[in-house]
């Protein structure tokens, strides 16, 4: 049994997973197994699985039928048998020396969660890191620092977490979209601690083609939705402090704006009836609690109005 099980969900990474899988079998923190789950992939990704495992023993693979990222993440935790579970994409990157500090942090303060810094690349313009402190922060209310933007802490794949806190934690597999940070409120809402660092050791990559595709969809946006509703539903229940459970709220709400935003312009009456008629009241209570900037105000005012005022403002002129 490895004291570390990294979890990389593949799905037609061929371009960039040799890069993703480098950078995990050069790390210098050695005592890990990498489950690499093929989510039924239609390019060449099971056969660089394939081939690395055979070279290294410390990498296992799975092939399933696509099923989505939850679904093969979820069968990467069913396999997990290390002390801690990490999560890595495989169009993105480490620094090698990530897992050492995450796992050394974990053990010497005792903490659930290790969470370190992250940097968005676009395009595989990779980002150099200087020589950073190597400093880590324990906080004993997790969940309080999830919507610290600073920090990175709503997202999945910059930390590790104790095996034992997400034994009954399951990725939501009919949510396509911001599934990973419902899975990140959960662990938080049970962990006891966190230790944090600022310390870039992440690096997240964004290719401008998947990210158009994915966000021009129904499915994205109502999953995003459901996310944030799951989310700001649990953190309500929570102990969490008054400041937390208002973010919750005000993220759970503009996750129903943009949907609205999106029913306009996608010319979809129907959808955009539904939502104003099912959230009318939640919209009223976000103006009346939350602090706007005067335009954003405005703009989702226009929102809420007549369906041919809205569409005149956010598809007719945006159409000329």
């Amino acid at each position: 049994m490895s004291v570390l099980s990294i979890i990389v969900p593949v799905y037609n990474a061929e371009n960039y997973l040799n890069m993703t899988l480098n950078s995990i079998r050069n790390q210098t923190f050695v005592d890990f197994e990498c489950i690499l789950i093929n989510d039924g992939s239609l390019d060449r990704s099971g056969d660089i699985c394939d081939e690395l495992a055979l070279f290294d023993n410390r990498f296992v693979v799975i092939h399933q039928k696509n099923g989505g990222v939850s679904c093969a993440r979820n069968n990467g935790l069913k396999r997990a048998t290390g002390n801690y579970i990490g999560f890595v994409d495989a169009d993105d990157y480490i620094e090698n020396d990530m897992y050492e500090k995450l796992v050394l942090a974990a053990e010497n303060l005792k903490a659930d969660v290790a969470s370190c810094g992250v940097v968005h690349e676009y395009k595989l313009n990779k980002v150099k890191i200087n020589e950073q402190e190597n400093f880590f922060e324990k906080y004993n209310s997790p969940i309080d620092l999830f919507y610290n933007n600073c920090l990175e802490i709503d997202v999945l794949w910059n930390k590790i977490y104790r095996k034992e806190l997400i034994n009954d934690i399951n990725f939501c597999e009919d949510i396509s979209y911001t599934e990973d940070q419902l899975f990140v409120a959960e662990a938080l809402l049970k962990a006891k601690s966190i230790a944090v660092t600022r310390d870039i050791k992440y690096h997240y990559l964004k290719y401008e083609q998947s990210l158009s595709k994915s966000r021009g969809s129904l499915k994205f946006w109502l999953g995003h939705v459901r996310a944030m509703e799951k989310v700001y539903r649990l953190i309500q229940e929570s102990p969490a402090q008054s400041s937390t459970k208002n973010a919750a709220f005000e993220k759970y709400a503009r996750s129903v704006f943009s949907l609205l935003r999106w029913a306009i312009q996608e010319r979809d009456k129907k959808l955009y009836m539904d939502l104003k008629n099912r959230y009318s009241c939640f919209m009223k209570r976000f103006f009346e609690v939350t602090q706007v900037d005067i335009f954003k105000k405005m703009t989702y005012r226009t929102y809420l109005q007549s369906y041919f005022i809205a569409s005149l403002f956010h598809y007719y002129f945006k159409k000329r």
